[in-house]
C-alpha cells in the first residue's frame, strides 16, 4: 500500500465521489458516470487482501462506491429492484454450478509435475464472493438504475462522451511518445509504471487501464454505443 499511495487514496476517494455524483445527477446518468469514472481512471491494484477469498479490487471498489451513492440517494430505487430477488437469480445458478466443481474435485492431482490439492470450502466461499462482485451486484446495479428507455439513452450519452473525452488522454500518450519513447500517464500522476508495448515504433497507449487491449475493448464500445443513437 506503501508504494501505491496515490492510487489507494484516488480507491478511497471515490466512495465520497460516488455520493456526490448520485446527489447531483440523475440516477441513470449518475449510475454511469460513476462506474465508467472508476474502470477509467483508477488503477488496477490490490488494496487490501486476507487470502483468495476477500480481496478489495478496482472492480469491487467501483461496485461498492457505487452500491454506497444508490443507498445513500437512490435506495426507493434500488428496494423496487427487488435487490434479494435479483442476486439470487445470478447467484443460485453459478452456486449450484460451484457446488457440482467442488464435489467432483475433491482429489489433489498432479499438473505440469506439480501437485494441485483439491477443491474445498474456502475455493467455494472464494468463488461464491468472486460471482457476487462480477456478476451479482453489476447485475443489480443495472437493473435498479436502468429502468427505462431514457435511462438507457442516457446510458449511451455517457459511453460517447466519456469515449471522446479519454480520447484525449490516449492522444497525449501517442504524441509524448515520440519524444520520450515511453510515456505514461499513470506513471507521471500515479508513479506506477505499466510494461510498455510498442506499436509501429510507438508505445501502445494504455492510460490508466493496464493494457491496450482493455483500452480498445472500451474505444470500441464507446463507438457502438455511438452507433446506437441513430436506432
Amino acid at each position: 500500500m506503501q508504494d501505491h499511495i496515490l492510487a489507494t487514496l484516488a480507491q478511497m476517494a471515490f466512495f465520497p465521489f460516488s455520493v456526490i455524483v448520485f446527489g447531483r445527477m440523475e440516477r441513470a446518468p449518475a449510475a454511469a458516470f460513476v462506474v465508467l469514472s472508476g474502470l477509467l481512471f483508477l488503477l488496477e491494484i490490490t488494496i487490501f487482501s486476507l487470502g483468495d477469498a476477500v480481496q478489495i479490487t478496482k472492480d469491487r471498489i467501483i461496485y461498492l462506491g457505487t452500491l454506497l451513492g444508490i443507498l445513500v440517494h437512490q435506495n426507493q430505487a434500488l428496494q423496487r429492484s427487488r435487490p434479494i430477488g435479483s442476486i439470487a437469480a445470478v447467484l443460485l445458478p453459478l452456486m449450484i454450478i460451484n457446488a457440482l466443481s467442488l464435489v467432483t474435485n475433491l482429489d489433489g492431482k498432479f499438473s505440469q509435475g506439480a501437485y494441485q490439492s483439491g477443491l474445498g470450502v474456502a475455493w467455494l466461499l472464494g468463488q461464491t464472493i468472486d460471482d457476487f462482485f462480477t456478476l451479482g451486484l453489476p447485475f443489480l446495479i443495472g437493473r435498479a438504475m436502468f429502468v427505462s428507455y431514457k435511462d438507457l439513452r442516457s446510458l449511451l450519452y455517457v459511453l460517447v462522451g466519456m469515449g471522446i473525452f479519454y480520447t484525449a488522454f490516449v492522444l497525449v500518450e501517442v504524441v509524448m511518445s515520440i519524444p520520450f519513447r515511453v510515456f505514461q500517464l499513470s506513471h507521471l500522476i500515479y508513479q506506477i509504471p505499466y510494461r510498455p508495448l510498442f506499436r509501429f515504433g510507438l508505445t501502445e497507449p494504455a492510460v490508466f487501464m493496464g493494457s491496450g487491449h482493455i483500452l480498445a475493448t472500451f474505444l470500441a464500445t464507446s463507438v457502438i454505443a455511438a452507433a446506437g443513437f441513430k436506432k
